[in-house]
């Protein structure tokens, strides 16, 4: 459901912007963003269309590990300077 998704998501957010206060005070926006978008395309793509169009969870996950791989592929510094606005870079 999409609370389910909501809960664990933000968990997962929550640990991986951990090192800089800014962002960790945004992890809840971030991940109701991510699972609204991926809700949405569920809604919008469905396998009746395409049979290829099939989301899971799978796709959060994979953009959750973008995003931490983009902030630790930056040094300590950066990762504890850069703002919100600096996410939408990285993945």
């Amino acid at each position: 459901s999409y609370e389910s998704l909501l809960q664990i998501y933000n968990t997962y957010c929550r640990a991986l912007l951990h090192k800089n206060t800014r962002l960790r005070a945004v992890s809840d926006c971030l991940a109701r963003a991510m699972v609204d978008v991926f809700k949405g395309a569920q809604r919008k793509f469905t396998p009746d269309q395409q049979a290829h169009y099939v989301f899971s969870p799978r796709e959060l996950s994979r953009w959750s590990r973008a995003v931490f791989e983009g902030l630790t592929s930056l040094d300590d510094v950066h990762q504890r300077a850069m703002l919100p606005e600096g996410l939408v870079r990285l993945a």
